[in-house]
């Protein structure tokens, strides 16, 4: 019992650390940027109740998508959709208590939703292995999906739409998995809108309309034909008229184009056509492919293990003398699927102005179904994965510690050479400095929702003046800025939300101590 109540509250402290409230102490989100795009989806699902986007752009409709008059975010409607019951409950609970603005329960709520997302995607991992008959230690799922860096758009950057991706596509290997076993004429209908959930989250992971074809190859639980069962044919065209309707009611217009939606026509055609030459085009690919994967910005190898290990070792099978030709056929597949979405890393040659390589992160579960499936991964395999797994998730509450981890915000050159800001070619070393700088830990305990509520119980008995001597006292150093903007705060938030806030990590908490057990064998 009481290891049992230790490894709660070990869970507990864990996920308040990793949770960070500088884009959550606030009083919303708002335009123009890209987390705001993806909020005014859910809200105007959630509070709104239709597809007229004026409530939130409040006078700068024509700074994001407009078409024809009709203004619309430029993002993708999928983490809205999947949002908005989070931000529903919290207009609720401010509707109730008409509470201040700081900190107001439809933020909360909607900054919650990301992490519980993120804690489904992992048990859906757990079902998934015990499907494939694994018996593995669920705590390596929660290892190995926050090792590929998703985690920092759970714990800070809570409004973009990278846990979603994750999620919709571990999804859609569920329910392929679940279609395959069962006759179950459920599966037939979901299977189709799971995909359509996934797409309509990020319109360019195109290589998900292909995850079933490729379980199929892989795990051949049976010879179940998709294009002869008349339930996933229903359903495929009924998820395409949902996102030809879909289209037509955010943006005015049926469109398929994503760069219609993103305002960036001729990209493709630019990236193709900009070199002269085959030769030269191929050369600077693969350099820049070497550079996703090993560059200290970021680089595949040191903070995704998990999608390096899939590409990496789809490789190493397709030239595999034990695996038959229709095997290699199905391991090119799956090529194709990371050099899809590698490729929109190449075309604009950066990171992508935040955390990680996060245009690849989607593709974390089609590394951990590669891992599932291998018969026996070697010992050298599994320590790279774990190993640089944690090393990549502490990397994530590290980010931004100190100038050495904080993205430039003047104009440098990048790792590919690519004269830009928002960039840190030596994120890995900076990373590794940063461990042992006293700064870096006083940023991650004034920036987390453990310091938050460690401060909060101290001010209920002190006032703000009276705290901060007793601490000068000590000679602790609580007068660093990071630590005086959160005092600040905490005093004007009212003691409800502390009470939900609570709840809510303990909720988590319970999720995941729950689901940190062994995966059982099915019989």
């Amino acid at each position: 019992m009481k290891t049992k109540s230790f490894k709660f509250l070990l869970i507990f402290i864990i996920l308040s650390l990793f949770t960070k409230t500088d884009y959550r102490l606030d009083t919303g989100i708002y335009c123009c940027k890209d987390d705001h795009d993806y909020y005014a989806h859910a809200e105007t699902l959630a509070v709104d109740f239709d597809f007229d986007y004026s409530n939130q752009f409040l006078g700068k409709e024509f700074q994001r998508f407009n078409y024809k008059g009709k203004p619309a975010p430029s993002a993708f409607f999928g983490s809205g959709l999947l949002a908005a019951p989070f931000l529903f409950i919290g207009n609720l609970l401010d509707t109730f208590f008409k509470s201040s603005d700081l900190f107001n329960y439809k933020l909360i709520f909607y900054s919650f939703s990301s992490l519980f997302y993120l804690v489904f995607t992992a048990i859906l991992w757990v079902k998934i292995a015990g499907l494939l008959n694994k018996n593995i230690n669920s705590i390596i799922f929660y290892i190995l999906l926050l090792g590929s860096g998703v985690g920092y758009y759970a714990f800070e950057r809570y409004s973009m739409s990278h846990v979603y991706e994750v999620f919709t596509v571990t999804l859609v290997i569920f329910l392929s998995l679940k279609y395959l076993e069962t006759s179950s004429n459920l599966y037939s209908l979901a299977l189709p809108v799971s995909i359509l959930l996934s797409i309509i989250t990020r319109w360019v992971n195109l290589y998900v309309l292909i995850i079933p074809l490729i379980i199929n190859r892989l795990i051949g639980m049976n010879n179940k034909k998709f294009r002869n069962d008349r339930l996933i044919i229903f359903s495929s065209i009924f998820s395409v008229g949902l996102f030809v309707i879909h289209t037509y009611l955010i943006y005015g217009v049926v469109t398929f184009n994503p760069e219609f939606v993103y305002n960036t026509s001729g990209t493709v055609e630019n990236y193709i056509s900009y070199t002269p030459s085959i030769w030269l085009f191929v050369s600077n690919n693969l350099a820049n492919l070497f550079n996703l994967l090993f560059s200290f910005e970021f680089g595949l190898f040191w903070f995704a293990p998990i999608i390096f290990y899939g590409f990496v070792f789809s490789f190493k099978e397709l030239f595999s003398s034990r695996n038959s030709k229709e095997m290699k056929y199905t391991y090119i597949l799956i090529i194709l699927c990371f050099l899809q979405i590698f490729a929109l890393v190449m075309i604009w040659r950066s990171a992508g102005s935040s955390y990680g390589f996060r245009y690849t992160f989607n593709l974390a579960p089609l590394g951990m179904l590669i891992y599932l499936i291998q018969n026996r991964v070697s010992n050298f395999e599994n320590r790279y994965l774990l190993t640089f797994s944690i090393f990549s998730l502490f990397s994530v509450i590290f980010f931004e510690t100190t100038k050495s981890t904080q993205l430039s915000l003047d104009y440098i050159e990048n790792s590919f050479g690519k004269i830009t800001k928002f960039a840190q070619p030596e994120y890995l070393t900076g990373y590794i400095s940063s461990i042992i700088e006293l700064q870096s830990y006083l940023k991650i305990f004034a920036q987390s929702i453990f310091g938050f509520l460690i401060f909060y119980i101290f001010l209920i008995f002190f006032n703000l003046d009276d705290f901060n001597n007793f601490m000068s006292n000590l000679s602790l150093p609580i007068y660093n800025e990071d630590i005086q903007i959160l005092l600040n705060k905490v005093t004007i938030i009212e003691i409800h939300k502390f009470i939900i806030l609570i709840l809510l990590n303990l909720l988590l908490s319970y999720l995941i101590f729950k689901s940190t057990n062994k995966v059982k064998i099915n019989e």
